[in-house]
């Protein structure tokens, strides 16, 4: 499974042009612009210039190192796509660490895990073009698995030098995205809430220092962002100033309903009036309809693509790939269903105890309340305010309890078969 992880994320590196991602021109602008100038972009040059800059400053310095032995830009793109590659299968070792953490001694959940991970489309979309979103799905991930696996031993959370170290790692977190506050407040707060459980003054003390360092590292990059850009805290400038020019509300019914013909078309805009349609179709499939090369789509016969609403044409026999996956995704959405459920109910039945569950629960239900201000704060559904990827740390963070919440034979042979069909049809699908 790491291998058909390794050799799909490495493929798509040399065959997706990262400026078919969203927003891929924009991302590459601002990185081309720190590597060649040193010095960060205008909103003219790089219309997602109000981004963080700690991903783009890495990819910049990977642009200067290989540019010397590089003859054109094309070899410095492939060298950044194959660095890209490379943190997508980071992405897939941390999701399969985190599930022998949060559920030891299941091996059939640690194997299930690392195949939906190596195969859920928003992992491999973000291994192919270059994006900060992808380290910012690291960083959020990482912090859970550093914490648990090292906090823990030896009473190491109520250790001084251990809270400097998550300090620091949650202020690179915020100077990759300001999503990152999610996982950081939540952190602070787990750390604070803790301190009230135990009585500890050591929890209180480390969970303010943890605040403290984060926003201390995070502060002069806001100050800059204050000056150039207007407000610092928006969570996207660019569709501040869209949104200042066009209001418009949601869709009716828009969080109480859910459209089946998505299971026919598995692409925008159909189901576009119900949020939880759109974000089924985005978790689990293409619901944009852009991982694919449209170059060779241009050389089939037209019998053999269709056009969809967002003007692209995809192939047919991908879009039947597609459908497929939606229907093979129903067990797994259904045990990400329970996973949530039997993970609440743990944190209530244990009154809120200090334990590793109430900060996942913490964080999860952070960043999907995140996506929900997006979509109501942005309501450009067209413009694509609406993407699993802004939050795909989730699943791999949930993943272990909906794989673990019954060792009955009769629920891991369906889940089994339903991930291991759903990991080959994304294989056929995605491979560009």
């Amino acid at each position: 499974m790491a291998l058909l992880a390794i050799a799909l994320r490495i493929h798509n590196a040399f065959h997706f042009n990262p400026y078919w991602g969203y927003d891929g021109g924009a991302h590459l602008a601002y990185i081309e612009t720190l590597a060649r100038e040193g010095r960060l972009p205008t909103m003219q040059e790089s219309y997602v210039a109000w981004h963080e800059p700690l991903y783009y400053a890495f990819m910049a310095w990977w642009w200067r190192v290989v540019s010397p032995w590089s003859h054109t830009a094309t070899n410095i793109l492939d060298t950044l796509s194959f660095v890209q590659a490379m943190l997508g299968m980071l992405l897939v070792v941390l999701s399969y660490a985190w599930a022998r953490i949060a559920a030891p001694d299941n091996r059939f959940t640690h194997l299930m895990a690392l195949v939906f991970a190596a195969t859920l489309p928003g992992s491999l979309l973000l291994s192919s073009y270059l994006t900060n979103e992808l380290l910012l799905q690291i960083g959020m991930l990482g912090l859970l698995v550093l914490l648990v696996l090292f906090g823990f031993h030896k009473k190491r959370l109520y250790h001084i030098f251990f809270a400097v170290l998550l300090g620091f790692f949650s202020g690179c977190l915020l100077l990759t995205k300001l999503t990152a506050l999610v996982p950081v407040g939540a952190l602070v707060l787990w750390f604070l809430w803790g301190s009230l459980r135990t009585h500890s003054f050591l929890l209180f003390r480390n969970g303010i220092l943890i605040a403290l360092i984060a926003t201390t590292m995070a502060i002069p990059w806001h100050i800059y962002r204050r000056h150039t850009f207007g407000t610092p805290w928006t969570i996207n400038n660019y569709e501040q100033q869209l949104h200042a020019r066009e209001s418009r509300p949601l869709p009716k019914n828009f969080f109480t309903t859910f459209d089946t013909n998505i299971f026919l078309h598995p692409f925008w805009d159909t189901g576009a009036t119900s949020f939880f349609t759109m974000l089924y179709a985005d978790t689990f499939a293409d619901y944009q309809g852009i991982f694919h090369n449209p170059d060779t789509v241009q050389l089939l016969p037209e019998h053999d693509r269709m056009e969809i609403a967002n003007k692209q044409s995809i192939p047919k026999r991908q879009a039947a790939y597609l459908r497929y996956m939606l229907l093979a995704a129903l067990p797994l959405a259904f045990a990400y269903m329970l996973g949530l459920i039997r993970l609440s109910l743990h944190v209530l039945r244990t009154r809120f105890k200090f334990t590793k569950e109430l900060l996942v629960l913490l964080v999860c239900g952070g960043l999907f309340v995140a996506l929900l201000y997006n979509v109501t704060r942005y309501p450009f559904l067209e413009r694509g305010t609406l993407k699993m990827i802004f939050i795909l740390a989730l699943m791999p963070i949930l993943a272990p309890y909906a794989f673990s919440f019954s060792r009955n034979m009769f629920y891991r042979v369906i889940l089994g078969s339903a991930t291991l069909t759903y990991a080959v049809l994304a294989t056929l699908a995605f491979w560009v």
